[in-house]
């Protein structure tokens, strides 16, 4: 899906987000390669309070 993202669209860079805790979650995106870029604290509405993510990115290979 990434590499169809690249290649159909005119994007650079593809961000995903994921909650602090949920460890499979950024396991699979490491598995992706795609590397941490930040953390932030997000909104969850159906917690109904805000959550500490990481987000991770991967760029396009030129």
């Amino acid at each position: 899906m990434i590499t169809f993202a690249f290649e159909s669209w005119d994007i650079k860079q593809v961000i995903a987000g994921a909650q602090f805790k949920n460890a499979a979650s950024i396991s699979m995106l490491r598995k992706l390669g795609m590397q941490p870029s930040h953390q932030a604290r997000v909104w969850t509405p159906v917690r109904t309070r805000y959550e500490t993510c990481v987000f991770f990115s991967l760029h396009k290979a030129m």
